[in-house]
């Protein structure tokens, strides 16, 4: 009340002494380098005192709503990842993270609805997720396709109370993949979903409820068998022993999983796909790049380096370019993206392009120089199998080469991103499938190249199951949808989620009633036939019918399940040729 003129020297004293102690503290505070996720965060305590009973204890939120942070794993700082780990023991996309943190924060009986990717439902890599949700009454699951704009990725809206759930407990299952604003309601058990080791959901439609029965036991006990054994190529490699004794007792009629079955993993990730790949001069590639390296010249250019080349427009730029050869033309371009940047010409653009007397014969080449590549005084390009952007079924011979020579693949092998497998994987003919796929799996034969990351390859182990089979199962609408429906409902199917699909080991005549019309599919690619793919491939269709036991009344609801949802699932893919390394889900890493 009186200031410090009537207090005792030492209450003075000791009141300097604080002030002096609080004054270190402050400058020692403000040294304090505080991690951008904290002074980003919210604290709700402050905001929201409600949540908080009279005692400063929390009790939790009535209502828990949002959309999530549409971030993967790979976008994910070690800081962030660190800070996940500590608090969940997990590190995952961060969608899956916010569900958990909603349901902490609600309070029992409280209610939680977010809208995420829909990505959970069936990848093996949720199950955390799954089992967490099911932990609760579920309320609804809302199908919800993918209403934004500029999202790769289909969502769906998970709504649940917290409380521990009834045995009887009815969940609503709306799919909104064709009617946004008026969703196909299905009602079905809470137990049908949480009774399985796996939890997979899916959309309880007549069709899903009957695949479901026929084969939910002995898959999910394939999964609890197999699925950790077979996850990534690591572990394949690991378990080869029981992995083959367990192909080796296989019999016609027996179901296993496709990673039982093959081997193989990440295709080679270059970093610079324009500075070691080229594109044959007589495809229709190579006449895109001839049409396009114009203008991707002019627009790179800066002011000084057009007037350097006297090139004013893309005109110019066309008459520059004509009077050069193509090594001239690939040198120039290679100095171009060295000065500006890797990425000067658009994200993933091809420049080279080379004659089919520069392709080594692939068949001829030694280990030494599968390995380490091939001296440059000879032919040194290899084909290359990149994505298919085109989705081409049973055969497409591949336009593209990479520049094998001993230079760039011993960078190749330092390069840690690269995931070099040298001729475990490459230079072995196998199968392979688009990675981005519509309403159907997009598989065809791989030949003896190098594959990349966008190129999903495999190969088989056993002549029960030999690879054209595969082939024919991948191409089917059976497997298209199963692998839709309980595998992986995303628009990409990376080779952790390919291993995951059931196969029945077929019979001999099984075997050779495939043969003949996987060889008619080859002839009719190769442009040796004028028979109808279409008749072939519903032949094919007919034949995994059958081997899966579908009835007719089961398949006539397929056929028009996939002409409903046939325009929903057509994607605009981008025109660049080639996607970008970084941008792809490495699921294997994970």
């Amino acid at each position: 009340l009186f200031g410090d003129k009537f207090m005792k020297p030492d209450k003075l004293k000791r009141i300097k002494q604080l002030k002096n102690i609080v004054k270190t503290y402050s400058k020692e505070v403000d040294t304090v380098k505080i991690p951008e996720y904290i002074t980003k965060t919210l604290e709700w305590r402050f905001i929201f005192p409600e949540v908080l009973n009279d005692d400063g204890e929390f009790e939790g939120f009535d209502l828990v709503i949002g959309n999530p942070p549409y971030v993967s794993t790979k976008a994910i700082s070690e800081d962030i990842k660190n800070v996940l780990n500590q608090k969940f023991e997990f590190a995952d996309d961060l969608y899956s993270h916010f569900l958990f943190k909603a349901i902490e924060i609600a309070k029992e009986n409280a209610i939680v609805s977010m809208i995420t990717s829909k990505s959970f439902w069936t990848t093996l890599t949720k199950t955390n997720l799954r089992n967490e949700i099911f932990r609760n009454e579920v309320i609804s699951f809302f199908d919800s396709a993918n209403p934004f704009p500029n999202q790769f990725v289909d969502t769906c809206i998970t709504t649940l109370r917290k409380k521990e759930p009834n045995p009887d407990n009815e969940i609503e299952v709306l799919n909104g993949r064709i009617d946004f604003d008026n969703p196909k309601s299905y009602k079905v058990k809470q137990n049908v979903f949480a009774g399985a080791q796996s939890k997979l959901l899916f959309v309880p439609n007549e069709y899903n409820i009957a695949i479901h029965q026929k084969y939910y036991h002995s898959i999910d006990k394939l999964y609890s068998e197999w699925g950790e054994m077979i996850s990534t190529s690591k572990r394949i490699t690991d378990n080869k022993d029981i992995l083959e004794q367990h192909r080796s007792e296989l019999k016609p009629g027996d179901i296993t999983l496709l990673g039982c079955l093959t081997e193989g993993g990440q295709g080679l990730a270059t970093g610079d796909n324009g500075k070691y790949i080229a594109v044959r001069r007589n495809t229709d590639y190579a006449d895109r790049i001839i049409r396009t390296r114009p203008e991707k010249l002019f627009v790179a250019l800066n002011d000084d380096d057009k007037a350097k080349y006297k090139i004013n427009s893309t005109a110019d730029a066309v008459e520059f370019l004509s009077g050069k050869s193509e090594a001239e033309i690939v040198e120039l371009f290679d100095e171009i993206k060295e000065k500006y940047g890797r990425r000067v010409f658009g994200k993933g653009y091809l420049y080279r392009i080379i004659d089919d007397s520069e392709i080594a014969d692939v068949s001829k080449l030694s280990k030494d120089e599968k390995e380490n590549g091939i001296d440059k005084d000879k032919a040194y390009y290899v084909p290359y199998d990149k994505g298919d952007r085109e989705g081409n079924r049973w055969y497409a011979p591949t336009p593209y080469a990479i520049a094998w020579n001993e230079e760039n693949v011993k960078i190749l092998k330092k390069d840690k991103k690269a995931r070099f497998q040298g001729d475990n994987f490459y230079f072995r003919a196998g199968f392979c499938w688009s990675d981005v796929h519509t309403l159907y799996i997009k598989s065809r034969v791989k030949g003896m190249t190098i594959h990349d990351v966008e190129s999903m390859s495999l190969f088989s182990l056993t002549d029960k199951v030999p690879e054209y089979y595969i082939i024919c199962m991948l191409n089917s609408k059976f497997i298209s949808h199963y692998v839709d429906s309980f595998i992986n409902n995303t628009q990409t199917l990376q080779i952790n989620s390919a291993r995951m699909i059931p196969i029945v080991v077929p019979t001999a005549e099984q075997l050779a009633a495939f043969k003949e019309q996987y060889d008619k599919a080859i002839a009719i690619k190769k442009g040796e036939s004028n028979e109808s793919l279409e008749k072939v491939e519903k032949k094919i269709d007919s034949l995994v019918f059958d081997l899966y036991g579908i009835s007719k009344e089961e398949r006539k609801y397929l056929d028009e399940y996939s002409a409903q949802d046939a325009a929903d699932t057509e994607l605009d893919l981008p025109d660049d040729e080639d996607a970008d390394e970084e941008d792809i889900l490495d699921e294997e890493e994970e």
